[in-house]
């Protein structure tokens, strides 16, 4: 029997804002969406699983999720080790231990949101129960402490030396030197910190496609987060016809981002 996951937040329902609760509810959803594309091992399918009510009622929000429709390649083992998956995220942010491995960025920020709204509006806490065959087999009681757990696993905890491609889209000299990297391989800005001494070579390098060296940041997760530029090389735009030498050394499959020496 496919199992369901208890939502219940707790607070005062005077006190309760229906907008942030059906947003709050609306991310939950989001976030299983996010550990599905990982347990699936597909991010690109264009149909996920669907849900529906199997409970509601007021206490002070009680409610409950059942799959109506289970997205194609997964069955109802899936979607049941999934659930726990998401239970178990939530109790080791909670505790701030490491997230399960199927917990990527997207769904950690996505776990940090909730818990962040956690208070009156919303409820103050929220429990959330596997319930299989009518009968809750995995519970963990959420606070907004959840929320550090998740953060913390979001910011930097990993140097590199290393390179990333992209294109230098914009530039900020206020309070610290800063470009903004839209990279090649995820097409997320990604922040370039720089020195006094190559400020005139980034105002040049902008709407150029470049090659970054230098200090990577990354998170638990490998996302990179930042760089510290300590030089750089300008590439012909995606768009421009490489010649056949220029390919030598090309590894297929390459990512777009070079790390070595981690540390």
């Amino acid at each position: 029997m496919t199992s369901e996951l208890r939502v219940m937040l707790h607070g005062e329902v005077p006190e309760l804002d229906a907008a942030r609760v059906l947003a709050g509810l609306s991310k939950m959803l989001d976030l299983l969406g996010e550990l599905e594309d990982e347990f699936a091992g597909d991010r690109k399918a264009k149909a996920h699983t669907t849900w529906r009510f199997n409970r509601l009622a007021l206490g002070s929000v009680d409610t409950a999720f059942a799959p109506n429709r289970v997205r194609e390649g997964l069955d109802s083992t899936a979607i049941t080790e999934m659930l726990h998956t998401a239970v178990e995220g939530f109790d080791r942010a909670e505790h701030d231990q490491p997230l399960p491995s199927t917990w990527m960025s997207s769904a950690a920020r996505s776990g940090a949101e909730i818990a962040e709204g956690l208070d009156a509006g919303f409820g103050a806490s929220m429990t959330l129960d596997v319930i299989t065959n009518g009968h809750a087999v995995r519970t963990v009681e959420v606070t907004r402490q959840a929320a550090v757990g998740f953060r913390k696993a979001l910011n930097p905890q990993y140097i590199s030396v290393g390179s990333v491609t992209g294109t230098l889209e914009s530039i900020n000299l206020h309070e610290k030197r800063q470009a903004g990297l839209w990279t090649d391989r995820t097409g997320r800005r990604v922040p370039v910190a720089f020195d006094e001494r190559h400020e005139d070579a980034v105002r040049d390098l902008l709407g150029k496609r470049v090659e970054v060296w230098g200090e990577l940041r990354r998170n638990v997760f490998g996302d990179l987060l930042s760089v510290r530029l300590q030089r750089y090389e300008v590439l012909p735009s995606s768009g421009d016809d490489l010649p056949l030498t220029a390919l030598i050394g090309l590894a297929p499959g390459g990512s777009g981002e070079f790390g070595e020496a981690g540390r």
